[in-house]
């Protein structure tokens, strides 16, 4: 993680702006850091890039086989793709690295929607606890935790060996998009 991160993710301003909380101040965009943030094991195999700008968030997919890193989903004020992620993926890249894990584990619920078939109670506990060990100021802790509380109209299902998301999402994870990195990004959580 590179200094400009760790100050970013130490800023309650950086979190508001992040989660955009209402009433919070508009981040500086030199307050933002300018270079991805990869989230996942060290070492060359695959991982997740997060980028920010001060008008989307996205997150990437980085994997040897694939010739640039595939996008899986983003944030932004207009037309939103973010749900990239199941609850065992999010957890496992978080687990996977050696600082920031809680950090880590905030940043990708944005990405992350939570279905009927989640362990809700099992998920806000875990944030809960991410979002006091951080130190994120309380209206992030609790948009954090209503977001990850309300349960999408969707489902996760697992389709010839690729897990899809069917229901009420914007997501690109769909069984009719071919350019999904589904095998790449099952081989990630599997690590």
């Amino acid at each position: 993680m590179t200094v400009t991160w760790r100050q970013a993710l130490k800023s309650p301003d950086f979190w508001c702006w992040y989660w955009r909380v209402e009433g919070c101040e508009d981040l500086e965009e030199s307050a933002m850091p300018q270079e991805a943030l990869r989230i996942g094991p060290p070492g060359p195999g695959p991982a997740l890039v997060l980028e920010v700008s001060k008008y989307e968030r996205t997150l990437y997919l980085a994997h040897p086989r694939l010739p640039e890193q595939a996008q899986l989903g983003w944030m932004d004020d207009a037309h939103w793709h973010p749900h990239a992620l199941r609850w065992e993926e999010t957890i496992r890249a978080a687990e996977g690295l050696t600082e920031g894990r809680s950090e880590a584990l905030l940043l990708l619920t944005l990405f992350t929607p939570t279905t009927p078939t989640d362990d809700r109670e099992q998920v806000s506990r875990l944030l809960e606890a991410a979002s006091r060990e951080t130190g994120i100021p309380e209206p992030v802790r609790e948009q954090i935790l209503s977001v990850a509380s309300i349960a999408v109209d969707a489902e996760w299902r697992c389709d010839a060996g690729r897990w899809v998301i069917e229901g009420k999402v914007y997501s690109l994870r769909d069984p009719r998009n071919p350019s999904f990195p589904f095998l790449e990004l099952q081989e990630l959580s599997s690590r």
